[in-house]
């Protein structure tokens, strides 16, 4: 597996949230971050009663949900693996000004990772589609990580992915490919998002992003290959690899906070 970091999918966060503005440009940034993840801790919150838990994310981002999870008094301790450099500075930061010392950054690469120093948790969190984007690198590394989620949860402790079949973007489709917008509103740097989505075949589809920022100074591209999984898929999956009480959830809090085609599966050990 040795050769695999050098996959596109590892490489498309890499310029994410590296801001050019001052600091209350970055903290309503981080306000309205909060703000959009609330609906996700919501979920938490009703999935667990209410309890305190220990929670491990993957592909964190900018872990704004461990600091919505902290806001909401729900966390315990808080691991958080995340690839991008710029994206982990970026949570370290905000990390200082919250001073949430039971939350570790971790600036890592999935497969690189030592699962086995890692302590146990009550949660394992991965949604905005990261999970799709193991199956296309190769080397089984899907099966390689749900192996150590479940081997790093405490017995009934819960798997949460967010998930998205993009059925609405391959049954519209002009020759194999299709162009979409996306406005995002303030605070976000970015005013302008282009899709160009191309279908790989073998239930794979390609995204290029082009990102314009709003004052239409400079421009940024990624591109990740992602897997797409049916519910009936996604639900097999997590069976084979031991998970009960398998669940498909359509939306966090309130129905329409999701697209048409993303789902929340959740499994417990």
């Amino acid at each position: 597996m040795a050769t695999l970091h050098k996959h596109i999918n590892f490489e498309a966060y890499s310029e994410h949230e590296m801001f050019f503005g001052g600091r209350q440009e970055v903290e309503e940034y981080r306000n309205a971050k909060l703000q959009n993840v609330q609906k996700n801790v919501n979920f938490i919150i009703e999935l667990f009663n209410n309890k305190k838990i220990n929670v491990l994310e993957l592909a964190s981002g900018n872990s704004k949900f461990l600091y919505a999870l902290q806001n909401s008094s729900m966390l315990k301790s808080g691991s958080a693996i995340e690839i991008s450099k710029s994206r982990h500075n970026f949570a370290e930061d905000w990390k200082s000004s919250l001073h949430a010392n039971n939350i570790t950054n971790i600036n890592a690469n999935i497969i690189e990772l030592d699962f086995d120093a890692l302590p146990s948790y009550d949660l394992v969190y991965c949604v905005d589609l990261a999970y799709q984007l193991m199956t296309p690198v190769g080397g089984d590394i899907d099966t390689f990580l749900l192996q150590n989620i479940y081997n790093k949860l405490e017995k009934g402790g819960r798997l949460v992915l967010e998930l998205d079949d993009h059925n609405r973007i391959m049954t519209n489709m002009m020759k194999g490919e299709a162009r979409l917008w996306q406005e995002f509103d303030t605070p976000d740097p970015w005013r302008f998002m282009l899709w160009h989505c191309v279908d790989e075949a073998e239930r794979r589809l390609r995204l290029k992003k082009t990102f314009i920022q709003r004052d239409l100074s400079r421009i940024s591209s990624s591109e990740v290959i992602l897997k797409n999984y049916t519910r009936r898929e996604a639900s097999y999956m997590l069976k084979q690899h031991n998970f009960k009480n398998i669940r498909i959830h359509d939306f966090w809090d309130t129905a329409g906070d999701l697209l048409e085609d993303e789902f929340i599966i959740t499994g417990q050990k």
